[in-house]
């Protein structure tokens, strides 16, 4: 069974998360140094990108980089659903509180058995959401610190006072998670540690997905991938 696997991902979603790595990476280095420049790392980091001119420069950079990824995640969206329908696997649904409820009770030893996932688990879709959400937030308020003379046209003076202070605290935020929450669920946790090779080969092996994603494999080797989903056993799709 380990040597069968299973196409989780297609070449598009590998490329899209290669890029939101490297978006968000580029971000988080350059912009946590422009808002905390008196720290000592902030001022190394400052240094060897060449001072707060070039780090802003490629601060907007990579922010530019972000936007066109969000658009061309839109459009893949878009081109998939003419195609095969947007499947609705990833939209949040009641058996999702249920699925967090069990969990919480099997870490706590309230109940033998785990959750029984379908294609994505609860944190899965929170870790989407957060990203699609989180993202606008922080584009919308980007470009109002970007363009704060055009901002201050159409908007309250206040609305830019907030959105500098939202901005920075979505910035924190958002490393947080992903070092805490993402970082260890994906790759830390004994389950696949030392990392999972899904974002780079976008394949699981019939093994993980038995054990992470038990209802998916049942669907897939019943009746297939469901309508939308790139899963299928064996070799590429």
């Amino acid at each position: 069974m380990s040597a069968c696997s299973v196409v989780r991902w297609d070449r598009h979603q590998i490329v899209q998360h290669l890029l939101l790595v490297i978006c968000f990476s580029t971000l988080l280095a350059t912009g946590m140094p422009l808002r905390v420049p008196k720290a000592a790392l902030s001022q190394a980091i400052m240094a060897r990108l060449g001072g707060a001119e070039r780090a802003g420069l490629i601060h907007r950079s990579a922010a530019l980089a972000f936007m066109a990824l969000a658009v061309y995640h839109a459009l893949y969206l878009l081109q998939r659903r003419r195609r095969c329908g947007l499947a609705s696997a990833m939209w949040p649904r009641r058996q999702d509180l249920r699925d967090l409820v069990q969990t919480v009770r099997f870490f706590l030893g309230l109940t033998p058995e785990r959750p029984r996932f379908g294609r994505y688990s609860f944190a899965q879709k929170f870790d989407y959401w957060a990203v699609v959400l989180g993202g606008s937030l922080m584009i919308a308020t980007g470009l109002i610190l970007w363009f704060p003379a055009g901002a201050a046209r159409i908007l309250p003076v206040v609305v830019i006072d907030v959105a500098r202070v939202v901005h920075g605290y979505e910035a924190l935020l958002a490393a947080s998670a992903i070092v805490v929450w993402h970082v260890y669920l994906v790759h830390l946790n004994p389950a696949s540690f030392p990392m999972s090779m899904t974002w780079l080969t976008g394949r699981i092996s019939l093994q993980e997905l038995e054990e992470d994603h038990p209802l998916e494999l049942e669907a897939v080797r019943e009746t297939g991938p469901e309508p939308g989903a790139p899963s299928a056993v064996g070799g590429e799709k």
